[in-house]
């Protein structure tokens, strides 16, 4: 068995490629189903299962396993797999990319690398679905120490724009014309069972952090609360109370964007003017 690991997200282009070579592929995705995965399946004939579904006789057909976030693969799991499938294996994975506070994504990475074959762990470097001044945003974003980090200001970020308002019900309506637009709003998941503030910003949307794992939009609407600030060190934070990590469904919901991304920041100024800041190259 050989055991490549990819850490970044081309892998459906592997597994097309491999497909058209006439390859028999299995992909085991390790999140929630989505749009895109459905369309895969019913019109493309794509065989994608989720990790709860996966067993070896669900697979037993396939040349080849790919493994989508598999950052989210349980310890235990993902140690059965590796002793016991006897198949090709592409690992694909980010260990940021972690949306439960609980997750343990670094140490499952680390696993994963640790058994794959050497010279067969490969990295993207920063680089956002391609979109190179998507990344320079966000970097700073998270972090306004890095605000000099590169040359890129303004101009460079003509396609993310920014949306102040105070009141909620402003927002929604805000956010409710952009989806009349084609725009996709993506809410930061909130706990299933307790009550958080990030319930009061879903809205209408259907589409979740979690829900938009392995999808990409051309233009994605997220709103920003007031419990995001930034702490005496210049990294951004979250106040509240919260179930999945804010910074990491965050994170997650902007990195969805293949072209344009707006932030609707809802009563909070003061993160407002340090996303100007960054536009502006002000360190």
């Amino acid at each position: 068995m050989m055991k490549l690991c990819l850490r970044f997200s081309g892998h459906y282009n592997i597994a097309n490629e491999l497909r058209n070579s006439g390859k028999k592929v299995a992909i085991i995705h390790c999140a929630q189903v989505n749009q895109g995965i459905i369309k895969l399946r019913s019109i493309y004939g794509w065989y994608i299962i989720t990790i709860r579904d996966y067993s070896p006789a669900n697979i037993s057909f396939a040349d080849i396993l790919i493994f989508d976030e598999s950052q989210r693969i349980g310890i235990s799991q993902l140690v059965n797999i590796i002793t016991n499938e006897k198949k090709f294996i592409i690992f694909s994975h980010d260990a940021n990319q972690k949306l439960n506070n609980k997750s343990k994504a670094e140490d499952v990475v680390k696993y994963i690398e640790g058994t794959t074959v050497a010279n067969n762990n490969y990295k993207l470097k920063n680089k956002i679905r391609h979109n190179k001044n998507l990344a320079s945003f966000v970097q700073k974003f998270y972090d306004l120490n890095k605000i000099e980090s590169d040359n890129l200001s303004k101009k460079a970020y003509d396609d993310i724009s920014f949306y102040f308002i105070n009141e909620i019900g402003d927002a929604k309506k805000y956010i409710e014309y952009l989806k009349s637009l084609g725009w996709e709003h993506i809410y930061l998941t909130p706990s299933r069972v307790n009550s958080e503030p990030l319930d009061l910003v879903r809205f209408s949307s259907s589409n979740s952090s979690h829900q938009a794992i392995g999808q990409e939009y051309d233009n994605v609407v997220v709103t920003i609360n007031e419990h995001f600030y930034y702490t005496g060190t210049l990294k951004l934070s979250y106040r509240a109370s919260y179930y999945y990590n804010p910074l990491e469904t965050l994170f997650q919901a902007i990195t969805r964007t293949r072209k344009k991304l707006t932030l609707v920041i809802i009563d909070n100024e003061a993160v407002y003017k340090k996303c100007i800041r960054i536009v502006n190259g002000e360190g």
